[in-house]
């Protein structure tokens, strides 16, 4: 499954880059292909509520708006877009990791509350990965545009679910 996820990642995310051509938006589709195939390894498959096939939608087109509006960056901000794209993948991956099979698009409460692993200190790290890899993949890109469309695509989606998932488990507590 890791690999079809990485070559449609590839496919959706290589035919906009090749537009442009920038080095550093190469890059940035690489490391996210090669993240996205870790995550989908880390966590079990199943069926995909529409809800977060809508969400997956709207980063892609996150991502292709930052790839086609890609200005080529050089030195700080290149260095800073990387780093923030590789800490989102790896703290998503961790996360993933940590709820193994309980790693789900839909919201439950089915399990007990996790408390190790990046839990520990956050309690949605894999949205708060997800979030600051796709704005390191924009910030690579050199994309204002892509930034702007990240602040709608992916942070607010992201904050609603994790206002869903905070309801939900406050619900079991009481």
């Amino acid at each position: 499954m890791a690999v079809v996820a990485a070559l449609v990642h590839l496919l959706l995310l290589g035919l906009p880059w090749l537009l442009t051509r920038e080095p550093w938006a190469g890059v940035a589709v690489l490391l996210w292909v090669l993240g996205s195939a870790a995550a989908q390894d880390a966590g079990p498959a199943g069926p995909v509520p529409r809800s977060e096939q809508r969400r997956a939608i709207l980063l892609l087109s996150v991502l292709v708006v930052s790839l086609v509006t890609s200005t080529g960056l050089h030195g700080a901000l290149a260095a800073a877009g990387s780093a923030l794209l590789l800490l989102g993948l790896s703290l998503r991956k961790a996360a993933i990791r940590t709820l193994g099979r309980h790693f789900t698009a839909h919201i439950t409460t089915a399990h007990s509350r996790i408390h190790t692993g990046p839990y520990r200190w956050l309690d949605h790290p894999s949205e708060l990965g997800l979030a600051t890899a796709s704005l390191g993949f924009a910030v690579l890109c050199g994309s204002a545009p892509g930034m702007m469309a990240w602040a709608a695509a992916v942070v607010a989606p992201s904050v609603l679910r994790c206002r869903a998932e905070d309801r939900a488990w406050a619900s079991t507590a009481s």
